[in-house]
C-alpha cells in the first residue's frame, strides 16, 4: 500500500503553508487539551483535507502506534511536513516540551501565512493593472490601429517616423512568422528556464538577483530577515544549540546566499570564534542584525533580541511594502500615458500635415 501511494507521490499537490499550520495548530490543541499524541495524530489523518497531507499523518499514525517517536514519522515525509517542523518536533521531544513547542511552530507557521499575504496583497493591484494596461495595448496594436491607420492614412505619401514605426509594429502583429518564432520562443524558453532555476546554481543565481534588485531587492531582504530571525529564535527556545538551529533554519528557510552565509557562520563557530564576531565576518546581514546578535550573545540569550528584530523587521516591510505600492501606481500609470501619448501623436501628425498642405 505504502509502496503504491510512494510511487504516485510526486504527483500530489504540496500541501501549502496554511494548511500545514492549520494541522500544527490542531495538533498543539488536541494535545494541549491532554488527548494522548496517537489520539490526536489519528484524528489528523481522518480529517478531509490535501491527500498528501492527510496520507502523512496517517502513516505517521501507523508510527506512533508501533511505538516510534512523532518525529521519525515526520521526518519520512520531510518533504510534505517541512524541515524545521521536524526539527522543532525532534527539539521538543528531546526537551519534554512538545507541547510547547508545537504551539510556538503554529504561532511561526500563522506569522508566515500572514507576512506571506501581505505581500501578495501589496502586490496584487500593480500587477493587476499592468497586466490589463498590456492586453489594452496589444489589443490597439492588434486590432484597433490597423483598421483606424489603414482608414486615415489612405492615399497620404510622406509619413512622419513615429507613424511608419506605429504601422511597422501594427504589420509584425499580424505576421504568422513573429507569432510562430513568439509561441516557439515561449515553448521551448519557458521550460528551460524553469529547469534552469530548478537547479541548485540556477536557483542561487536568481535569489541572489532578487536580493540585489533596486526597489523590489529591499523587500525580498526584508522579508528573508523576517523569517530567519523568527524561525531562529523559535529554534533556539526550543532548547537547540546555535549550531543546530542555525543549519535546520538554513534548510528550512531554503534561500541560496543565506545558507550559504549561515555555512560560514558555523565554520567560524566550530573554530572558536564569537557568534557576533561570525556574523560580521560573512558579511550578509545588515547592520542591525549584527547589532542585536552581539547584544543577546553579551547577554546569553540569542532568542529574545531576534524575536524583537523580527517584529521590527516586520513593520518596516509593511512600510516598504506600502511605499512600494504607491510608487509602482503611477509608474504604470505614467508608461500608459507615454504609450497613449505616442499612439495620439502618430495619429494625428499625418492628418495635421494633410489638412496644412490643404
Amino acid at each position: 500500500m505504502s509502496r503504491v501511494w510512494g510511487a504516485g507521490r510526486g504527483r500530489r499537490r504540496r500541501p501549502t503553508l496554511r494548511e500545514r499550520s492549520v494541522a500544527t495548530r490542531q495538533l498543539a490543541v488536541m494535545v494541549g487539551s491532554g488527548l494522548p499524541l496517537e489520539r490526536a495524530v489519528g484524528v489528523l489523518s481522518r480529517q478531509e483535507g490535501n491527500p498528501r497531507l492527510v496520507q502523512a499523518w496517517r502513516e505517521v499514525h501507523l508510527g506512533l502506534l508501533r511505538g516510534r517517536p512523532l518525529s521519525r514519522g515526520m521526518a519520512r515525509h520531510s518533504e510534505t511536513f517541512g524541515l524545521l517542523e521536524v526539527g522543532l518536533t525532534r527539539a521538543g521531544e528531546a526537551s519534554g516540551a512538545l507541547v510547547s513547542i508545537l504551539g510556538q511552530l503554529a504561532d511561526l507557521q500563522e506569522r508566515e501565512v500572514r507576512l506571506q499575504e501581505k505581500v501578495r496583497a501589496a502586490l496584487a493591484y500593480p500587477s493587476l493593472v499592468g497586466v490589463v494596461c498590456l492586453a489594452l495595448a496589444g489589443l490597439m496594436v492588434g486590432h484597433v490601429l490597423p483598421t483606424f491607420l489603414t482608414g486615415i492614412l489612405r492615399g497620404v505619401e510622406e509619413l512622419p517616423w513615429i507613424t511608419r514605426t506605429l504601422l511597422d509594429l501594427t504589420r509584425l502583429a499580424w505576421d504568422p512568422g513573429v507569432w510562430a518564432v513568439t509561441l516557439g520562443t515561449a515553448v521551448l524558453g519557458f521550460p528551460l528556464v524553469g529547469m534552469h532555476l530548478q537547479t541548485p546554481h540556477g536557483g542561487f543565481q536568481w535569489q541572489k538577483t532578487l536580493l540585489n534588485l533596486p526597489l523590489l531587492g529591499g523587500v525580498c531582504r526584508k522579508r528573508l530577515m523576517v523569517r530567519f530571525c523568527r524561525t531562529l529564535a523559535t529554534l533556539l527556545s526550543s532548547s537547540m544549540p546555535l549550531v543546530g538551529a542555525l543549519q535546520v533554519a538554513a534548510s528550512a528557510l531554503a534561500n541560496g546566499p543565506l545558507a550559504e552565509a549561515l555555512e560560514e557562520v558555523c565554520l567560524d563557530l566550530a573554530e572558536g570564534a564569537g557568534v557576533a564576531e561570525s556574523f560580521v565576518s560573512c558579511g550578509f546581514f545588515p547592520p542591525m542584525v549584527r547589532s542585536m546578535v552581539a547584544v543577546g550573545e553579551e547577554a546569553g540569550d540569542l532568542a529574545g533580541p531576534l524575536l524583537r528584530l523580527a517584529e521590527f523587521y516586520e513593520q518596516d516591510l509593511e512600510l516598504s511594502l506600502n511605499r512600494l505600492t504607491s510608487l509602482l501606481e503611477p509608474v504604470v500609470v505614467s508608461v500608459v500615458g507615454i504609450f497613449v501619448g505616442l499612439v495620439l501623436l502618430a495619429l494625428f501628425l499625418p492628418v495635421s500635415r494633410a489638412l496644412v498642405s490643404l
